[in-house]
């Protein structure tokens, strides 16, 4: 092959524009000269590139098909196939790995995507997380996580609502649509094979794998559909975190310390979000570690061995229809107490029956209006389940098992305070029974008054814990009484009679 050189190549070809190769050739400038303005090019320049607009519903529908996609390939294997789909359930439960293994995905994805530059609520970490979170999990309502000191939100329609301080705060985020909440039951409905709402059975309860209790009810029972959430936003159970909160003072830590290890058989009472539950596992992160409990509750919500994984710790979940059938059962288990949550009137005689047949210590929560009449209530609650049973035989038997008693009680700014500690005494010789307050907190004055008289079953309680267990707590009341002594309504009847019937 003959190779020309470039003056061979462009013979014929006018002198200035084969001299110009040197300096380099601009077609533009020969034209010009040759023919005048007119002559240049009249070339077309790229246009500007044009930002295609997507939003952030048309981001949420490709990643849905890319994941869709991956399911159904024909070219994946069963097995694996199967593990996508439990990757994708264990998502949307809100496992951790789980989760951060699809928004991994989804950001690689949008890196390759048109998407990737479009906007998205702040309250989520990235454009990624945000997708995830209205693909798998609660869209909007995530919100939620980002105020871990409110402990109930609700969904209401498309409003969302956070209880912050106490009182219920609506959010300037919405869902789009109804359909949106729809797309939350149907979730909560496909991870809780048991649970089931219709217009047929239009509410429902059910617990998250974080312990957080969710009421559901969708129309005809309510206008809307209303989800309502509620979780312990208290992690560490100590007296010392009770002082942080205010919930007790910081001068009591040991009378709560020593009546939380006495084997007393305690209820602890208060209104709705009072802070029973929290006070109740604190009492229980008091007591000795080694000493096992038997935990019965209505739905999984207390989570012992979660928070206490060092424990032995049986934790049962029974409806009322079943309570009393399991009871005997569950009580062969070795165990050295029973605790009990949210008692009403099965569980309440339930607990009562434990506790005078079985071990000591009984800790239960109860929902009561009138602390001062919590024997009688618990009485009252019994006999609605049992109407043949005389209200004077349950008044009795309360009296006789329970020992000690504390109430809670929320004050405005969403404090919670101890209202009280008491004992409950009964006298088998004369066949009356009293509370006898040890504290009691003066809401006028905003500060808690002492009572340093002790009855003989918690002298001998406080006996059985150790040598110097009883003259220590003597001398704790005598020097809080000393500096704020209780001076009236120390002693409270219980009243201890049928209906019409005289004194």
């Amino acid at each position: 092959m003959v190779v020309q050189s470039k003056e061979e190549k462009y013979e014929g070809l006018p002198s200035e524009i084969t001299e110009s190769w040197n300096d380099g050739f601009d077609i533009n400038t020969f034209l010009i000269e040759k023919g005048g303005e007119q002559n240049r090019l009249k070339l077309k320049t790229a246009a500007p590139s044009q930002t295609v607009r997507h939003d952030f519903q048309a981001a949420k529908r490709a990643v849905q098909k890319f994941f869709h996609d991956k399911v159904e390939d024909k070219m994946i294997k069963e097995n694996e196939r199967a593990e996508r789909q439990r990757i994708e359930h264990q998502a949307t439960l809100g496992n951790k790995e789980s989760m951060d293994m699809l928004i991994d995905e989804i950001n690689s994805f949008l890196r390759d995507s048109p998407y990737q530059n479009i906007s998205y609520d702040p309250m989520f970490d990235s454009l990624s997380h945000a997708i995830f979170e209205h693909i798998y999990r609660f869209k909007n309502f995530y919100k939620w996580q980002r105020h871990p000191n409110s402990p109930s939100a609700k969904i209401l329609g498309k409003e969302i609502w956070f209880k912050i301080d106490g009182k219920f705060v609506k959010q300037d985020e919405e869902f789009s649509s109804i359909e949106e909440v729809e797309e939350i039951i149907r979730l909560l409905q496909q991870n809780n094979p048991n649970f089931t709402v219709n217009e047929k059975q239009p509410q429902g309860e059910l617990d998250l794998p974080d312990g957080t209790r969710i009421t559901l009810t969708i129309p005809p029972r309510t206008l809307y559909p209303t989800i309502v959430f509620r979780r312990f936003i208290v992690n560490n159970f100590s007296f010392e975190e009770q002082v942080r909160y205010g919930t007790i003072a910081r001068e009591d830590i040991p009378i709560f310390q020593t009546l939380a290890r006495v084997r007393a058989n305690m209820v602890v009472a208060g209104g709705v979000e009072s802070g029973k539950s929290t006070m109740l596992k604190t009492f229980y992160a008091e007591r000795p570690a080694d000493l096992v409990a038997l935990m019965i509750e209505t739905h999984p919500e207390t989570f012992l061995k979660r928070d206490f994984p060092e424990r032995l710790v049986h934790e049962f979940s029974i409806s009322d229809a079943d309570i009393r059938s399991v009871l005997k059962t569950i009580l062969r288990f070795d165990h050295d107490y029973v605790i009990m949550q949210e008692v009403r009137g099965v569980e309440a005689d339930a607990a009562i029956d434990g506790a005078s047949r079985g071990a000591t210590g009984l800790l239960m929560t109860y929902h009561v209006t009138e602390p001062s009449k919590v024997c009688e209530q618990l009485a009252q609650h019994i006999l609605d389940v049992y109407p043949s049973r005389r209200y004077v035989n349950e008044v009795r038997r309360v009296s006789q098992t329970l020992n000690l008693g504390v109430t809670m009680k929320t004050f405005p700014g969403n404090k919670k305070r101890v209202t009280s500690v008491f004992e409950v005494n009964y006298d088998y010789n004369t066949d009356k029974a009293w509370i006898s307050y040890l504290m009691k907190y003066d809401s006028i004055n905003h500060q808690w008054e002492y009572n340093d008289q002790l009855s003989d079953s918690l002298v001998q309680l406080l006996n059985e814990e150790g040598d110097t267990t009883l003259a220590n707590f003597r001398t704790l009341m005598a020097e809080r009484k000393a500096v704020s002594p209780m001076q009236e309504g120390i002693i409270q009847p219980i009243l201890f009679k049928d209906a019409g019937e005289m004194e």
